[in-house]
């Protein structure tokens, strides 16, 4: 599995801006990943807006970022099982 940073992505402390536009197209690209420093790893509205556009595995992984402290989720924002190996 690859990540990749897309280009133009905007940070702040509080939020991040990924323009999914800009990745090139790859039909390898099987979903998303992305931190939430508060710790809580359910998706916002945002995140399941994210979600429905790209790909069909989708993590979170939440302060601490642990391997306990992350979730997978589907397309349509349910949390899926996804093994670490």
């Amino acid at each position: 599995m690859e990540f990749w940073l897309g280009p133009g992505t905007i940070e702040s402390e509080g939020y991040a801006i990924l323009n999914i536009h800009n990745l090139p197209i790859d039909f390898r690209r099987v979903g998303t990943a992305h931190s939430h420093p508060s710790g809580n790893a359910t998706p916002s509205d945002a995140d399941l807006h994210l979600f429905s556009q790209s790909g069909s595995v989708h993590i979170i992984m939440g302060y601490p970022y642990t391997l306990n402290s992350w979730k997978a989720y589907s397309r349509d924002g349910e949390e899926m099982r996804l093994d670490v190996v």
